[in-house]
């Protein structure tokens, strides 16, 4: 069968069993991507017919890199970055969960709004964490306020607020365009002014002092900066010796999530990550890399056993075929061994 009758199908349809079957987030990119179907499916009958299909719950989410029960709590004071629970959960699903499960979460969150749930200020996150696809939906439903979005911090402005765990300032700094990359003052906690911080290795280091530093952190990540990335300077330091340092195993569990390599040592010391921290860091490093590497050989096996299954799926079976087209001569039943 072509593809002709199966969108014929759909037109006919009208969207509704479509989009129950493969979800909002596919529904709108079928809409986008087939001229005969722009028609049926534009984005105001997605939403819909959105609104028209049950909420589902949502099931038992993976830990990722933003706990929304942390960044609830942390901005508890600052109502400019309230977001109803609901849609601040799916939102981090889809931001910091795990990559094979973000159509899902996206699909959930097109529903919440869709259901009448308030985005408040999911858009300046969606700009923070620099997802412009996400700045679009959301302002969908409800445009951004611009007085809400502050102009772009001076590079000192933009560390002190991260040494001192300015949550709400390093939201707002991220939402207005703030460089993740730019090289801050010098190093002293620990090293002779050499080298010089990163926003990210700022955030490690308050960490152990600072209860906003590992939320910090993971919006940088989120951001796109590199947990890998070592400071400007001779030593290099990397973001995970400094959560190490500062004694923080919730920060080096979150990095070593976010991918952050264990091996690299120190220029002077020759110490790795797991040397230049105490017990606990120590352990949460160790922890967390064994998951990651559980996780990655999984997933490694889920991709070979699929392969090969779709290998031997395309492969024909000659010997088959062979007994199938040729002559079958009677049986004589001679050559056969009696049964014992």
């Amino acid at each position: 069968m072509g593809a002709s009758p199966l969108i014929g199908f759909l037109e006919l349809d009208g969207g509704a069993r479509t989009l129950e079957f493969c979800g909002p987030t596919l529904a709108t990119r079928l809409g986008q991507t087939c001229v005969s179907l722009t028609e049926v499916l534009p984005w105001t009958a997605v939403r819909t017919l959105c609104a028209s299909l049950p909420l589902q719950q949502s099931p038992a989410l993976q830990a990722g890199l933003l706990d929304p029960d942390a960044l609830t709590i942390a901005t508890v004071h600052d109502r400019s970055l309230q977001i109803e629970a609901p849609l601040l959960k799916v939102l981090c699903s889809v931001v910091g969960g795990p990559a094979m499960q973000t159509t899902r979460h996206l699909d959930e969150l097109v529903m919440l709004l869709a259901h009448g749930v308030s985005p408040g200020s999911a858009s300046i996150y969606a700009r923070a964490l620099r997802r412009p696809g996400l700045v679009t939906l959301f302002e969908r439903f409800v445009p951004v306020n611009e007085e809400l979005i502050s102009t772009v911090p001076t590079t000192e402005r933009f560390f002190e607020d991260i040494f001192t765990g300015n949550l709400p300032a390093v939201i707002s700094a991220l939402a207005a365009g703030v460089d993740i990359s730019v090289d801050g003052p010098k190093i002293f906690d620990g090293d002779v002014g050499c080298c010089l911080w990163s926003p990210l290795s700022a955030a490690a280091s308050a960490s152990g002092r600072r209860l906003h530093g590992p939320i910090i952190a993971a919006l940088l990540m989120l951001a796109r900066a590199d947990c890998n990335r070592p400071c400007t300077g001779p030593c290099g330091l990397t973001p995970l010796m400094h959560g190490a340092r500062s004694g923080s195993a919730e920060l080096c569990a979150l990095l070593v999530r976010a991918g952050a390599d264990v091996r690299p040592r120190h220029a002077g010391t020759r110490c790795t990550a797991l040397e230049m921290g105490t017990k606990v860091t120590e352990h949460a490093i160790r922890a967390e890399r064994d998951v990651r590497a559980a996780t990655a050989l999984a997933a490694a096996s889920r991709a070979s056993v699929a392969k090969s299954g779709k290998n031997r799926a395309m492969r024909p079976n000659l010997k088959a075929l062979a007994n199938l087209f040729s002559p079958q001569e009677p049986s004589t039943g001679k050559g056969r061994r009696k049964a014992r």
